[in-house]
């Protein structure tokens, strides 16, 4: 029966993503990616996008300091319309750190139209302008970065300090 191997298959593309899942929490991240990344693979080939393995690879190729595989998937996973606002820190800091600034202010851009109050994209945007020193343009940010989290001291240490 064609339908019985298509769910065993379907099956072990989940099986594949709890071993991938040990490995990580073994911090075994070359392990961990392959595992991921053969549910990834398994799921594509029911037209299925799975985010979270996704995801993890993601982590992986970032800890094994695999920038191009971590932006590739960054990339897919936001076309997937994946719900976690970090995936937009992390793509944008990738770019800043292959010194490509338009692209991570764009990515910033992105992630705060559709994550409004997420504090992580917030500081991300105001530590660039504070890294141009454009003083005006990072402090109006830390003053909303305040108001989503007034108990934060990080924030209001620097909102005070920046304060003329």
């Amino acid at each position: 029966n064609p339908n019985s191997a298509k769910m065993g298959l379907f099956y072990l593309g989940d099986q594949y993503f709890n071993v991938g899942a040990n490995f990580y929490n073994n911090h075994d991240w070359a392990e961990a990616r392959k595992y991921f990344e053969r549910t990834k693979q398994i799921k594509n080939t029911f037209g299925e996008k799975d985010s979270l393995a996704t995801f993890y690879a993601t982590n992986c190729a970032i800890k094994m300091g695999d920038k191009d595989v971590a932006m590739k998937y960054l990339k897919e996973l936001i076309n997937m319309d994946y719900q976690k606002p970090e995936i937009y820190s992390m793509l944008s800091t990738l770019y800043k750190e292959s010194g490509d600034s338009v692209k991570m202010l764009n990515t910033i851009a992105m992630g705060r139209k559709k994550f409004p109050s997420d504090l992580g994209l917030i500081i991300s945007e105001t530590n660039y302008y504070l890294s141009k020193g454009e003083l005006a343009k990072a402090q109006d940010l830390l003053k909303v970065a305040v108001e989503k989290d007034p108990n934060n001291p990080i924030l209001r240490f620097n909102f005070k300090k920046r304060m003329p």
